[in-house]
């Protein structure tokens, strides 16, 4: 809708007398404006302007980086009980997407290699998580500090027992699952990851199906995303892409046992029926959400004042004059020439007091010119009476 019928159809809305359209419009114009005035002096009251935005994530100051998520669920709460095997999985997986865990990652290893273990993976996997509860432990009774309590929360294994919505909201972005999609006219539930496929990196496109809360110990959670990934292995049959446009076949999918993201980790797209190739391909359509922007970061540097190279990327604006001119004054030059030799082998040098003196002498001699004898009106009246005569005597003798 453009903003003029958007704001035709406001003004539609506040008529309530139809016989005087026009005296409604203007009392309701007048009461949003008084109402618009009074709440900018409104304390403790939700008005238009200290509202919350519609796609408002919630953000918590955590020391580890996996329980400082911005993202906020939404809609009714659906509680469902994990089997064992996929709460081992959602727990193994928190501990890969989290930073502060990596470093304990290889001294598990080490333990592992020096004990003389031969799968080191595969006991790596199965002991980790025993073993670094136990690390935990006993790093919290040494040094209770905030760190370290996240750190011992993450340890433990998630309850059991999650908390499953149909709808998320992160940073700014609002998700929502495959079902709750469906029964709508727009499209929420696209997603795009990059990811490892054997030796190299792609894009995994999917669907989201359901969103998790897992609670921790401590009233610490993380969200992570359920997808349903579009099978893209045979890259030539099931990926086309003709310039900017990128076709995939939605009919199998792939990746069922590693099919769970972090919340922050997912990235919006839109699917679109492709009528070139058939129903079964989906044309891939990325876009920029409102009010988002991807600012690029660079990290700070000192700047040597010395080092060109450090001035490449000063901003400037090419049509702009930046010459400075310096102004010289009382500069006395000469007029004569020293490369172009005289007729008569003479320098002559003029002097701005002789250009001076001579117009001097010239103003004298004309002023000297002129008579200073008044003239008789008299006599200018009587001369041009004269003349005046002697042309009408010649007209009458023609």
């Amino acid at each position: 809708m453009y903003p003029i019928e958007r704001f035709l159809c406001g003004l539609k809305q506040s008529v309530r007398n139809k016989a005087h359209p026009e005296g409604s419009i203007a009392e309701a114009y007048i009461a949003k404006e008084s109402l618009t005035f009074c709440s900018m002096y409104l304390r403790g009251v939700e008005t238009r302007f200290n509202r919350d935005d519609r796609n408002n994530d919630i953000s918590s100051d955590d020391a580890l980086s996996i329980f400082s998520q911005n993202c906020r669920p939404f809609g009714a709460a659906t509680y469902a009980e994990l089997s064992k095997d996929e709460l081992t999985a959602t727990q193994w997986f928190v501990f890969q997407n989290c930073e502060e865990v990596k470093p304990y990652f290889e001294l598990h290893k080490e333990e592992l290699l020096l004990s003389g273990c031969e799968n080191i993976d595969e006991e790596h996997k199965d002991k980790f998580p025993t073993w670094f509860k136990i690390q935990m432990s006993r790093l919290l009774k040494q040094d209770p500090s905030e760190a370290n309590e996240s750190l011992y929360s993450l340890a433990c294994a998630p309850h059991r027992c999650v908390r499953k919505y149909s709808g998320c909201i992160v940073n700014g972005v609002r998700f929502l699952t495959k079902d709750r999609d469906s029964h709508r006219k727009t499209q929420n539930s696209g997603i795009v990851v990059e990811g490892n496929h054997g030796e190299e990196i792609i894009d995994f496109y999917g669907v989201l199906v359901e969103i998790v809360q897992l609670d921790y110990v401590k009233d610490r959670h993380v969200t992570i995303f359920k997808y349903d990934w579009f099978d893209l292995g045979k890259r030539k049959e099931r990926i086309r892409k003709e310039g900017y446009i990128t076709s995939i076949k939605v009919t199998k999918t792939w990746y069922e046992n590693d099919s769970y993201i972090l919340a922050d980790q997912a990235k919006q797209v839109l699917y679109m029926n492709d009528p070139k190739l058939g129903r079964d391909w989906r044309v891939v359509q990325p876009f920029q959400h409102r009010h988002i922007y991807d600012v690029p970061e660079r990290q700070d540097e000192v700047i040597n004042v010395d080092d060109d190279s450090s001035m490449e990327d000063e901003v400037y604006q090419e049509i702009e004059i930046n010459d400075t001119f310096e102004v010289i004054q009382n500069d006395i030059q000469s007029l004569h020439r020293e490369d172009i030799q005289s007729e008569d082998d003479e320098e002559t040098f003029i002097s701005n007091e002789s250009v001076v003196s001579r117009a001097v002498d010239i103003d004298d001699a004309h002023e000297e010119d002129l008579d200073d004898t008044p003239i008789d009106s008299t006599e200018s009246s009587q001369q041009s009476t004269s003349t005046g005569s002697e042309f009408e005597s010649d007209d009458s003798d023609g």
